[in-house]
């Protein structure tokens, strides 16, 4: 439901900017054509490989399996991340991604946005709403990745706190 919740969020506010906006859900097959521009993901590797071969590509953070779990991992300093759905006892706070990546066509780039657990999905795109200036400012229009923490309320899993817990990593083009 979260996933649902931030393409709707993340959708109405690229209309309040001016943006034709569509919505494509991921079919089961995971089977999804990347290679379009202006293309926003809001799934990660466990919805399709082929999103997981782009995030793979990404040298400085990745997710990882963990036994059954995932995690998501700083490449450059070897930090691993995991959600609070994962302690004992159970927190509410989630990891999250956010990247813009060579297509898998080298023609373009797309941006991927997923948490561990969807909870952390709604945080990105509750940080790029918020603070899409500071996030362009910081990031301009190459490649690059960052790492999220986000807070969240338990009852409704609704986004209390995004903040950053790795450095924006920027990618050479092509």
């Amino acid at each position: 439901m979260e996933d649902v919740t931030a393409s709707q969020r993340l959708g109405d506010f690229g209309r309040s900017l001016g943006f034709d906006v569509d919505f494509e859900q991921i079919p089961l097959t995971g089977d999804v054509d990347l290679n379009r521009d202006g293309l926003i993901v809001i799934a990660g590797p466990r919805i399709s490989d082929r999103i997981g071969a782009v995030l793979e590509a990404d040298p400085a953070l990745g997710f990882t399996k963990i036994g059954d779990s995932w995690a998501l991992s700083d490449r450059r300093n070897g930090t691993v991340h995991t959600s609070g759905s994962e302690a004992s006892p159970q927190r509410p706070y989630d990891v999250a991604y956010l990247g813009r990546l060579p297509r898998p066509d080298r023609q373009g780039l797309v941006t991927i946005l997923t948490g561990i657990h969807p909870p952390g999905s709604l945080g990105v795109v509750d940080y790029v709403v918020n603070d899409l200036a500071a996030l362009h400012r910081d990031t301009g229009n190459g490649p690059f990745s960052v790492l999220f923490r986000v807070d969240y309320d338990s009852e409704t899993r609704e986004p209390q706190s995004v903040e950053r817990i790795s450095p924006v990593y920027h990618h050479q083009k092509g």
